[in-house]
């Protein structure tokens, strides 16, 4: 059988499905694919962009999809072209486990559970307080060594427990200690989207003892805030884990803590 698209479409393979949680805690579906070659590009992964997505196409390793290329950049899949008859057994991550407020650390019994949405954390603040040099990969490095199992984890290392991790030696020990030295003088405000602070939140409103205090009226007064939005800042600031967040920054002589 011979399967003919436009140029502007592919047809690929499926070799894999992952599951990636993200920051926030939303699940996002990627499709592995055998590698095709769409207007120049070599695409070898795309994005169902939600879990309900991949629950209605119920796309596993073996089908067949056809991949464009949304405003020329971005892949993407059109449709199921056809579905292989063994059909692999996977698990998706249950959405309800995980939100706004989950995996800012790893405990023993949700180590994996976690794994990827603080890793997706630790990037996005490394990325927000300007960490030059240290991304991802870093991360996933002091992680597996167990170097770093929270948020904050790296604010009290020294030179010695980062070299644990593979692939550090001293001179990126320096060059990381550096790094973070620098982050604690970032501004409040940068800290507060660091941290992963709802929208509508100001940093001009007051220091973290003064925002803490606020209630969910007192938010709703504050412009471009609503019931759902003042609820989300009531729970960022009063919830354990983030409290306790703002003490280590406190001691660290971070401003605004």
């Amino acid at each position: 059988m011979a399967w003919k698209y436009p140029s502007q479409q592919a047809l690929a393979q499926v070799r894999g499905v992952e599951f990636r949680v993200g920051r926030t805690g939303r699940v996002t579906p990627l499709l592995w694919l055998y590698p095709v070659t769409l207007e120049g590009r070599r695409i070898s992964r795309v994005s169902l962009g939600s879990l309900e997505r991949w629950q209605a196409s119920d796309v596993r390793p073996g089908d067949h999809v056809a991949v464009t290329l949304a405003g020329l950049t971005i892949p993407q899949v059109d449709s199921v072209v056809w579905q292989t008859r063994e059909r692999a057994a996977l698990s998706a991550p249950p959405p309800e486990r995980y939100h706004l407020l989950s995996c800012f650390t790893l405990t023993p019994e949700r180590t994996s559970e976690c794994s990827a949405q603080l890793l997706a954390r630790l990037t996005y603040l490394s990325e927000q307080l300007g960490m030059r040099g240290i991304g991802e990969g870093t991360w996933q490095a002091l992680m597996e060594a167990g170097v770093v199992t929270e948020l904050l984890g790296w604010l009290a290392l020294t030179p010695e427990q980062l070299q644990q991790a593979h692939g550090i030696g001293a001179t990126t020990a320096a060059a990381l200690m550096a790094q973070f030295d620098t982050a604690r003088q970032a501004p409040y405000a940068t800290w507060l989207t660091a941290l992963g602070m709802p929208p509508g939140g100001d940093a001009r409103l007051g220091d973290w003892y003064t925002l803490a205090g606020y209630s969910r009226t007192d938010w709703q007064v504050v412009p471009g805030v609503g019931p759902v939005r003042g609820e989300a800042l009531v729970a960022f600031f009063s919830h354990p884990v983030v409290q306790r967040m703002a003490r280590q920054l406190q001691q660290a002589g971070v401003d605004g803590f």
